[in-house]
């Protein structure tokens, strides 16, 4: 087995962990009025991505769910 293709599977994973926790420890530690400016649908997509574990995710999924949700979260902060 190639151990590149292995390191660039955990880094492409290691992202998005590291993505997904500044976002949530910024939306744990920035105050809730800046939540209000996103639509309902926003809101509930937060909440789902503050209630999960990111290593958990990384670790149950796919590398094309592991794209889409980076794509979700890209969206989210933007």
């Amino acid at each position: 087995m190639d151990s590149k293709l292995i390191g660039s599977n955990i880094a492409f994973y290691s992202r998005y962990e590291l993505i997904h926790k500044s976002l949530v420890l910024f939306y744990k530690h920035t105050c809730k009025k800046y939540f209000k400016l996103l639509s309902n649908q926003e809101q509930k997509e937060l909440d789902e991505f503050v209630k999960e574990k990111a290593s958990a995710t990384v670790y149950r999924s796919t590398k094309i769910q592991i794209k889409e949700r980076l794509m979700n979260l890209g969206r989210l902060i933007f």
